[in-house]
Protein backbone atom coordinates (compact mmCIF):
# COMPACT_ATOMS: atom_id res chain seq x y z
CA UNK A 1 0.00 0.00 0.00
CA UNK A 2 1.34 3.39 -0.93
CA UNK A 3 1.79 6.11 1.66
CA UNK A 4 -0.72 8.24 -0.27
CA UNK A 5 -3.40 5.55 -0.12
CA UNK A 6 -2.71 4.98 3.59
CA UNK A 7 -3.15 8.70 4.25
CA UNK A 8 -6.41 8.78 2.28
CA UNK A 9 -7.84 5.85 4.25
CA UNK A 10 -6.67 7.18 7.61
CA UNK A 11 -8.22 10.58 6.92
CA UNK A 12 -11.51 9.23 5.62
CA UNK A 13 -14.68 9.18 7.67
CA UNK A 14 -14.87 5.41 7.17
CA UNK A 15 -11.77 4.56 9.18
CA UNK A 16 -11.23 5.84 12.70
CA UNK A 17 -8.02 4.52 14.28
CA UNK A 18 -8.93 5.87 17.72
CA UNK A 19 -12.35 4.22 17.68
CA UNK A 20 -10.93 0.98 16.27
CA UNK A 21 -8.26 0.95 18.98
CA UNK A 22 -10.83 1.38 21.76
CA UNK A 23 -13.23 -1.20 20.37
CA UNK A 24 -10.76 -3.96 19.56
CA UNK A 25 -7.81 -3.22 21.87
CA UNK A 26 -5.34 -2.87 19.00
CA UNK A 27 -2.41 -0.44 19.18
CA UNK A 28 -3.29 2.71 17.27
CA UNK A 29 -0.11 2.47 15.19
CA UNK A 30 -1.24 -0.88 13.75
CA UNK A 31 -5.01 -0.29 13.61
CA UNK A 32 -5.26 0.19 9.85
CA UNK A 33 -3.06 -2.80 9.05
CA UNK A 34 -5.04 -4.91 11.50
CA UNK A 35 -8.33 -4.02 9.84
CA UNK A 36 -7.05 -4.56 6.30
CA UNK A 37 -5.31 -7.86 7.05
CA UNK A 38 -7.49 -9.43 9.72
CA UNK A 39 -10.28 -7.26 11.02
CA UNK A 40 -12.64 -7.17 8.06
CA UNK A 41 -12.38 -10.97 7.80
CA UNK A 42 -13.44 -11.21 11.44
CA UNK A 43 -16.33 -8.82 10.83
CA UNK A 44 -14.93 -5.92 12.82
CA UNK A 45 -15.94 -2.40 11.83
CA UNK A 46 -13.36 0.25 10.92
CA UNK A 47 -15.46 3.00 12.53
CA UNK A 48 -18.88 3.62 14.00
CA UNK A 49 -19.94 4.92 10.57
CA UNK A 50 -19.27 1.70 8.64
CA UNK A 51 -20.56 -1.82 9.19
CA UNK A 52 -18.35 -4.46 7.62
CA UNK A 53 -20.98 -7.18 7.93
CA UNK A 54 -23.70 -4.97 6.44
CA UNK A 55 -21.41 -4.13 3.50
CA UNK A 56 -20.57 -7.78 2.87
CA UNK A 57 -24.23 -8.77 3.09
CA UNK A 58 -25.24 -6.04 0.63
CA UNK A 59 -22.31 -6.47 -1.75
CA UNK A 60 -21.59 -10.20 -1.44
CA UNK A 61 -19.88 -10.23 -4.82
CA UNK A 62 -16.96 -8.36 -3.24
CA UNK A 63 -15.99 -11.69 -1.68
CA UNK A 64 -15.21 -13.05 -5.14
CA UNK A 65 -12.12 -10.85 -5.17
CA UNK A 66 -10.75 -11.83 -1.76
CA UNK A 67 -8.81 -14.79 -0.54
CA UNK A 68 -9.66 -16.30 1.80
CA UNK A 69 -13.28 -15.30 2.23
CA UNK A 70 -14.33 -14.02 5.67
CA UNK A 71 -17.21 -16.48 5.49
CA UNK A 72 -14.82 -19.49 5.32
Amino acid sequence: MTDELRKQIESSMLFDAGWYTQQYHIPKETALDDYLNRGWKAGTDPSKRFSTIHYIERYADCLLYTSPSPRD
